[in-house]
């Protein structure tokens, strides 16, 4: 009897210890399982935050060059405005000089005609 109990006894602690092994196993497992999960998880995050920034700073850039060639646009126009301006500020004094001289040229010719018809007038 007292043999006997000492087997089931030694039988009785290993099961136990085979049981506290497995239990260890799995547990050890489990929080093995969860913490890829976590760490899956924190890179999934970080990957998508990095999309993300990345999608924004090319957007930004976008954005940015879209303004840009905006701006360049309205520089552009308001260059050309400024030349048309000048341009035109150009021709009408050109037009003024020529009419003006041709209106002193017109004058000349009745102020010569009308001397040759005094003189002739006193001939």
């Amino acid at each position: 009897m007292y043999v006997q109990a000492a087997i089931v006894h030694v039988c009785d602690m290993y099961v136990q210890a085979a049981i506290i092994h497995v239990c260890d196993m799995y547990v050890q497992a489990a929080i093995v399982h969860v913490c890829d999960m976590y760490v899956q998880a924190a890179l999934v995050h970080m990957c998508d935050m990095y999309v993300q920034a990345a999608i924004v700073h090319v957007c930004d850039m976008y954005v940015q060059a879209a303004i840009v060639h905006m701006c360049d646009m309205y520089v552009q126009a308001a260059i050309v405005h400024v030349c048309d301006m000048y341009v035109q500020a150009a021709l009408v004094h050109v037009c003024d000089m020529y009419v003006q001289a041709a209106i002193v040229h017109v004058c000349d010719m009745y102020v010569q005609a009308a001397l040759v018809h005094v003189c002739d007038m006193y001939v």
